[in-house]
This record gives C-alpha cells, structure tokens and sequence, in this order.
C-alpha cells in the first residue's frame, strides 16, 4: 500500500498518483452514460453491451468526467451517437 493506503501499482498500469491530481479519462457508454476509468479493461457496457466510447468521436477530446452527456470542446451529444455506435462496433 501507498502511505494514502491505495493499493501498490503492478507495472503497466496508470498511476494512481496522477488519477488523484485529477488525471483521469473515461470511458462512456453513449446508451445508458455509464462510465469506467480508461484504466479499466471494458470495452463493452456491462448493462447494455455498447461500445464504450474513450474519446469524443468528432474532436478526439479525452471523456474527462463520470458524468458528461456533451463533448466539453465540441458540444456533441454521446447519447445521440447510441444507434451509431452499437451496431457498428458489433
């Protein structure tokens, strides 16, 4: 453990560190919104089966918020894309 009492990295993974200073990206399922860290190893929504989305797919900015429904540089919608998505990834 870290002296914050997180648990030690493994070599490869994101660090830690860097996520508490505010570092983390998402990835985001433009069906139900639910997110996960970049870090994690989804690439599908549990809930619905969607492709998660790791970067607004009109400008390539990073999803930098749980709870984000636009693009913050762009504007676009991610819910708007769900049919898109889904049906392309698949």
């Amino acid at each position: 453990l870290t002296e914050r009492g997180l648990p030690c990295l493994q070599r490869g993974e994101p660090n830690v560190e860097d996520e508490l200073r505010g570092g983390v990206t998402y990835r985001l399922c433009p069906r139900c919104a639910r997110a996960v860290p970049i870090r994690s190893s989804e690439r599908y929504c549990i809930n619905d089966g969607s492709w998660l989305l790791e970067a607004c797919p009109l400008c390539g900015s990073a999803i930098t918020s749980p709870y984000t429904r636009f693009c913050s540089c762009c504007g676009l919608e991610f819910g708007k894309l769900e049919t898109e998505t889904t049906h392309s990834q698949h």
